[in-house]
């Protein structure tokens, strides 16, 4: 993720870079640096010329909410390896995209069972911990507009069904300030997060801790377990650390 960053910000500052001059700027290797452009490519972060040099993609425009997103995500990455290595899962950093929570940083650790995602890979945000968090600092109204039926569809049989029951627990997380995922995304996995809030207060993306839900005991509704009190911590220890940081 950390070299995925390097190359954004190249090309945030030089248009129309050819793969070997990426490589060179940045001192990796050309094998390396093409699965990165492949990847990035993939998800439209970069886009390939006629002359086959790389340029930044559709999903990295020059708006504010694309720039305060890739600055969160640059001053992110040291807390997002440390929050790894803390809580030995998977971290995303995510950001609110229409009705999905997309993933914009993605730390995993080194263990055979683990909670795997992919860079611009997304979830649907009424069933992500990432999402919850970001759909909760949302004015109702435009919840509306995401979830315009009475009725949700099902990923999982935990996932929240009505918009009733959305309703609900956006509030709970508002009031409590985190969110879970229960084996709602996805069976057999857990995932707990916390808002990112820019300097003006707003959220501009979520901090998850994601992992095998084997492993980690959920409590009983606004109940946290010991192991998820704990991981509520260091997210929150991390996401002050990442605000502090944070110019817009």
């Amino acid at each position: 993720m950390h070299q995925a960053l390097r190359v954004l910000t190249l090309l945030r500052h030089h248009d129309d870079l050819t793969l070997t001059e990426i490589a060179e700027t940045l001192g990796i290797g050309k094998s390396s640096t093409y699965r990165l452009l492949a990847t990035l490519k993939t998800h439209r972060y970069v886009d390939q010329t006629a002359t086959r040099s790389y340029r930044l993609g559709p999903a990295m425009s020059t708006s504010p909410e694309a720039e305060s997103a890739m600055h969160c995500a640059e001053v992110a990455q040291p807390h997002l390896d440390a929050l790894c290595a803390a809580a030995r899962e998977t971290v995303h950093l995510c950001t609110l995209n229409g009705g999905h929570a997309e993933f914009t940083a993605v730390v995993e650790p080194e263990r055979t069972l683990r909670v795997t995602s992919r860079l611009g890979a997304s979830v649907p945000a009424h069933a992500a911990a990432a999402g919850k968090v970001l759909l909760a600092a949302l004015p109702a109204r435009e919840r509306g507009l995401l979830y315009p039926t009475a009725e949700i569809a099902p990923l999982t049989g935990r996932t929240l069904v009505s918009r009733v029951a959305l309703e609900a627990e956006i509030e709970a997380v508002g009031r409590l300030g985190f969110a879970r995922n229960v084996g709602e995304s996805e069976d057999g996995v857990y995932a707990l997060g916390i808002a990112i809030r820019r300097p003006t207060g707003r959220p501009i993306c979520s901090l998850t801790i994601a992992g095998p839900s084997s492993r980690i005991e959920a409590g009983c509704g606004a109940e946290l377990s010991a192991i998820e009190t704990t991981f509520l911590g260091l997210l929150r220890s991390a996401g002050a650390a990442i605000e502090a940081e944070l110019r817009f």
